[in-house]
């Protein structure tokens, strides 16, 4: 019972704080679930905030489905569907006596299956009053006539179901359907799409411009759309691109823009990350979130247009997310200025990490960059960051093998190198091979290239043994005297134990030598594995938050 009031339950708690507890476990659709199995108490307030998670339906028919489930007390905490809008199913013009009777049916029109479907789909919605962000994706393949009428009565509709809609995305084939829906949707404040519609240039830059709280907008290319099919007559490519750079222009309250053409392969062209695109961004002093995601790397003269605009930009959030993204872009082009707050960058190693990252480190250093509050690295795959960047797995990206096998290999290669050691000391020990000694591992560091150890080294090891054979030969007199040899033995052995070590200070020296050399080239070769913690470390203490992700989208 003490135990208890020193550490008192969930449930001691007041119900607000509870409640936020309950929707920040639940919000992650990968965990949270277990707390639902507590005991009923918990799961009778909790359960509520369960479907506050965005929903997914794939079809008309899975949304249906999840209604007559679903107790009608928990639909208005839904606030985010995604929803693919599948074809009618014409299925009843095939049988349409369903009840068993024999007088024939009214005849059935093929319209008339697509006008009840829009009565369900509105009916549906309905009771989803409380949306705010929609997602919708159309057939991407060529569509019926029927279906893109069908399509254009759903748009109609979501002034009426959806009042309260402050984002919508459509993905898919909406090339024929006109943007005039939008203004029916004075709350849409973030809106997504491809850039092709049925309207020009002209008519779709009147329509954006005039919906009035339309702060945030993005370009999501699809590649499947906008290429005509091989097989097939396809007119997807004939409409015209209607989001241009005037088009942009004319949208001033933006704050924030994102360009995401990750979906086309090398061989396509680049649609909107353009220097056409990017002088229209001029105008937009409210812009302050840019995100850039490409399925390739851009022109230079893309590049060139961009860090023209970021030296007059107010952004507080950049993201640059492309295969292959070269560190060596941030020395050629001045992309991360004063004022920024957030920066997103791909990284396809931890080599790649290290050089986005050193820079920055020497930038806030010398007193710049004094607003980066936070640099998300943005990985090709997932890599399990452990403790320290030594033993962590990460993948190299081109070259295919990760920071954990090399941890392996680093450690048979430290034995490996120590056992050379040891052999080229007891050759230096002997005095055999002086001169023409080669260093093994400092030729296979550096890829078979062979470096021969400095001529001053091999002189003084030349000097010393001729030193000792002089006094060697000074000393053979005596050698007949057992007495005196008797006497002098100890001074012998002495004077050659001091021979031999400094022999063994000479190696040792050349041995250290050639162990900074290596440890230098180590260094390069490992610095992505040694020094990206340790700047990491270095940027936190300077205020900087440096983390790692696999989907931008995610975190």
């Amino acid at each position: 019972m003490a135990d208890l009031e020193r550490h008192p339950t969930l449930l001691a708690l007041p119900l607000e704080l509870r409640e936020l507890i309950y929707k920040e476990v639940l919000a992650n659709s990968n965990n949270g679930l277990q707390l639902l199995r507590t005991c009923r108490e918990i799961y009778q307030e909790s359960r509520k905030f369960l479907y506050q998670r965005p929903i997914v339906f794939r079809g008309q028919s899975a949304l249906y489905d999840w209604l007559e489930k679903t107790p009608p007390e928990y639909l208005l905490q839904v606030a985010e569907v995604s929803l693919e809008l599948e074809d009618v199913d014409h299925t009843p013009l095939l049988n349409p006596t369903k009840d068993g009777s024999t007088s024939p049916p009214p005849p059935l029109r093929s319209w008339q299956l697509h006008e009840e479907e829009l009565g369900r789909l509105q009916d549906s919605l309905s009771r989803l009053a409380a949306i705010k962000t929609l997602h919708l994706r159309a057939l991407p393949e060529r569509q019926s006539f029927l279906y893109r009428d069908f399509l254009a009565g759903f748009l109609d509709l979501l002034s009426a179901t959806s009042p309260k809609l402050t984002a919508l995305g459509l993905s898919g084939n909406f090339h024929h359907q006109s943007l005039a829906f939008l203004a029916s949707l004075p709350f849409l404040e973030s809106f997504s799409y491809d850039g092709f519609s049925a309207l020009s240039a002209a008519d779709t830059a009147k329509k954006l411009a005039e919906l009035p709280n339309l702060t945030r907008l993005e370009l999501i290319s699809h590649y499947e759309v906008l290429q005509p099919n091989d097989y097939r007559l396809s007119k997807f490519t004939a409409e015209t691109q209607s989001f241009t750079g005037e088009v942009l222009s004319t949208i001033e309250r933006l704050t924030s823009f994102s360009l995401d053409e990750r979906t086309h392969p090398e061989s396509s062209a680049i649609l909107f990350f353009t220097p056409d695109i990017l002088a229209s961004l001029h105008t937009h002093k409210a812009l302050r979130n840019l995100a850039i995601r490409l399925a390739k790397a851009p022109e230079p003269e893309t590049l060139d247009a961009l860090e023209e605009y970021l030296e007059r930009a107010e952004l507080r959030r950049l993201e640059l997310d492309w295969p292959d993204l070269d560190p060596q872009v941030f020395d050629t082009h001045t992309l991360i200025l004063d004022g920024l707050r957030d920066l997103w960058v791909r990284v396809g190693s931890m080599d790649a990490s290290f050089d986005i990252l050193y820079p920055i480190l020497d930038c806030r250093e010398e007193g710049e960059l004094g607003e980066l509050e936070r640099v998300v690295l943005v990985r090709d795959e997932e890599w399990e960051i452990g403790e320290g960047t030594q033993g962590s797995s990460v993948a190299e990206g081109t070259q295919g093998s990760t920071a954990a096998e090399g941890g392996s290999d680093g450690k048979a290669e430290k034995e490996e190198k120590e056992a050379r050691e040891k052999e080229v000391d007891e050759e230096d020990v002997s005095g055999e091979n002086t001169e023409g000694v080669t260093e093994e591992t400092e030729s296979e560091g550096n890829e078979g290239k062979e470096e021969e150890i400095p001529e001053k080294d091999t002189k003084n090891v030349e000097v010393e043994e001729s030193e000792w054979k002089e006094e060697k030969t000074e000393s053979e007199p005596n050698e007949g005297n057992e007495e005196q040899s008797s006497e002098r033995v100890p001074e012998e052995a002495k004077d050659k134990t001091t021979e031999d070590n400094s022999e063994e200070n000479v190696s040792a020296k050349r041995m250290d030598s050639a162990n900074e050399e290596l440890e230098e080239d180590d260094d390069e070769d490992d610095s992505s594995e040694g020094n990206v913690e340790l700047v990491v470390q270095l940027l936190e203490k300077l205020g900087v938050r440096v983390s790692w992700c696999t989907n931008t989208r995610q975190v």
